[in-house]
């Protein structure tokens, strides 16, 4: 994987701040920690876009995509 100018800055800037707290942590630990947090990011951002989206009128109903699914899959549900 190609790490960016922007990928080292972003570690370079957490690792310092976690060190100033946790003088402890290793390498390893920092670059872990690190890529959780990116991870945790990235999540959060599909979501806030996701809520945008159906604010915005996008997406559809419900009931059209279950009952694709349960076309899709050969599901039957009992209720």
């Amino acid at each position: 994987m190609a790490v960016s100018n922007d990928d080292l800055n972003s570690f370079h800037q957490f690792a310092i701040s976690v060190r100033d707290t946790n003088a402890e942590a290793s390498i390893e630990q920092l670059l872990t920690q690190w890529r959780a947090t990116k991870e945790r990011e990235s999540v959060h951002e599909a979501i806030r876009q996701g809520l945008e989206e159906v604010k915005a009128g996008g997406g559809r109903p419900f009931d059209e995509f279950f009952a694709e699914m349960k076309a899709k899959y050969n599901l039957s549900v009992d209720a």
